[in-house]
């Protein structure tokens, strides 16, 4: 309940605050209800970092290309190589190897939003991060749903890491001009079969279109809750996007 309520609250105020056309993706944790189209091509590269009591992962880097195969949907393959600290003991090498199929059910209206069904498949490496371990794969389906109003687009997303977790929330954009965007968001994660506590965190941060199929992104946040344990104290992403 009180997630909830931090959330519709979150909500209430940007819809107060913010009256185009943006994208999400990184450097937020939730994803949009856009595809690429097709026969086109993005390469994302991202660093995120995340800090939390006793442990620290760098990210660096995670990449992402994505294809739009056919009209209406995109396939995508994404790799991480993260570095775990945790006291004195330092871990690094491919954290997993992910892939994904989007499709694009309904676009956008004057009185409706947009939606996406997402499908993926995860599979993560070993403690000490040498090989893949498919007894940990992972199915994860999500919606997305977003809405503009103005310059300012509204998103949320539905996703479910199978026996895994929940991650939800809002993101809200808005454009500045046709170079910057201003990045929002407010998340949930929710575990299942876990000792791992469930979050409740936020971000902000922007995007800079500098050439005309490129731009670099930032956003930093934190947990909204107690930080301890597996909430973060700080944690950020950055990185840059080429579309053709």
């Amino acid at each position: 309940m009180k997630k909830l309520t931090v959330l519709s609250l979150t909500l209430f105020i940007f819809t107060v605050l913010l009256s185009q056309k943006v994208m999400a993706a990184p450097p937020m944790a939730l994803s949009d209800a856009e595809v690429v189209p097709h026969k086109h091509w993005e390469v994302w590269f991202n660093l995120n970092y995340r800090d939390m009591e006793d442990q620290k992962f760098y990210n660096v880097p995670t990449v992402e290309l994505i294809y739009g195969i056919i009209p209406r949907v995109e396939l995508s393959v994404e790799a991480t190589y993260i570095i775990e600290k945790s006291g004195g003991d330092r871990v690094g090498g491919i954290d997993s190897i992910a892939t994904q199929a989007k499709v694009l059910v309904l676009k956008e209206g004057k009185s409706y939003p947009q939606i996406a069904l997402g499908i993926q498949y995860e599979v993560p490496t070993n403690e000490k991060k040498e090989r893949l371990d498919w007894s940990g794969n992972l199915w994860v389906p999500s919606i997305a749903i977003q809405k503009h109003f103005g310059k300012a687009l509204f998103i949320t997303q539905l996703k479910y890491f199978i026996d895994d977790k929940w991650r939800y929330g809002v993101d809200v954009f808005y454009v500045v001009n046709e170079h910057v965007t201003l990045l929002s968001e407010v998340y949930a994660e929710d575990f299942v079969h876990s000792n791992d506590k469930d979050e409740l965190n936020f971000r902000l941060g922007f995007k800079y279109q500098f050439l005309e199929k490129a731009k670099i992104f930032f956003a930093a946040g934190r947990s909204l809750l107690t930080t301890r344990d597996n909430r973060p104290e700080l944690e950020a992403n950055g990185g840059i996007m080429f579309e053709f």
